[in-house]
């Protein structure tokens, strides 16, 4: 008496597969059972179908590979000729996960924590450029039995952290990426754009300032200055020029 083969499909976990079985005596029924890194299972008992929709326990399966995003496991097909054990063959299957069921879920939340602009603005939601001080915290939840391996805060351009909460010394932008990576490598990353964000930039000269006295001997001068100085408001403050001179 021959026994049976097996055979099984690749799967996405979170999906069904199929299992078939070919037989050469219509009398046989099939008891199938599944290996997989140490989990072992009964599929179905001496079933006479020789196709079988399998739904695999994706918890059990995801808490045996934590640490990777495919494996290897196999199906072992029983073959019976009424309660008489014939024989038994194996085949084996390969298990993958997805990003889209595993990637882990990450928030982050900027706050400035510079007393001196807060008092311009007068919200710590608000963040100056170049001023504020913005304190950025990321929270991640791995998925599936996975665990958080590395996380990343990013102020484009060139402001990077690789912990949380962390505190910058000055802002560029208004966008910042929170980024969070998984033991399987899947990651994930959330963008938060400021909604209130002034775009200040420091005063400057486009040349020396000039001072002229106005007579040889007069005690009043002309002083010319050319550049930039931010016109506009912080919020609760206006921001306003006033010119010093020393000698």
């Amino acid at each position: 008496m021959a026994i049976s083969r097996v055979a099984c499909a690749s799967f996405n976990l979170g999906t069904n597969t199929t299992i078939t079985i070919t037989r050469d005596n219509k009398a046989y029924t099939h008891t199938l059972k599944y290996g997989f890194n140490g989990a072992t299972g009964v599929i179905v008992e001496k079933t006479k179908e020789t196709t079988y929709v399998w739904t695999p326990p994706a918890d059990v399966f995801y808490a045996k590979m934590p640490n990777m995003s495919s494996g290897y496991g196999t199906i072992s097909c029983e073959t019976y000729n009424g309660n008489t054990l014939v024989g038994k063959s194996t085949a084996s299957f390969y298990v993958y996960t997805t990003k889209e069921e595993c990637a882990p879920d990450v928030t982050g939340t900027v706050v400035d924590t510079n007393s001196k602009t807060t008092e311009l603005t007068g919200n710590a939601l608000t963040l100056v450029r170049y001023l504020s001080k913005p304190k950025c915290a990321l929270t991640a939840t791995a998925k599936n039995s996975a665990t958080i391996k590395t996380i990343q805060i990013e102020n484009p351009v060139g402001l990077v952290a690789t912990t949380s909460p962390y505190t910058f010394d000055t802002v560029y932008s208004r966008e910042f990426r929170f980024k969070a990576t998984d033991s399987r490598g899947y990651s994930t990353t959330t963008r938060i754009n400021v909604e209130d964000f002034i775009k200040y930039d420091p005063c400057y000269f486009d040349k020396i300032p000039v001072v002229t006295r106005l007579e040889s001997t007069s005690n009043k001068a002309d002083v010319t200055v050319t550049g930039y100085c931010f016109k506009g408001s912080f919020g609760i403050v206006s921001n306003t020029l006033t010119i010093k001179y020393r000698y």
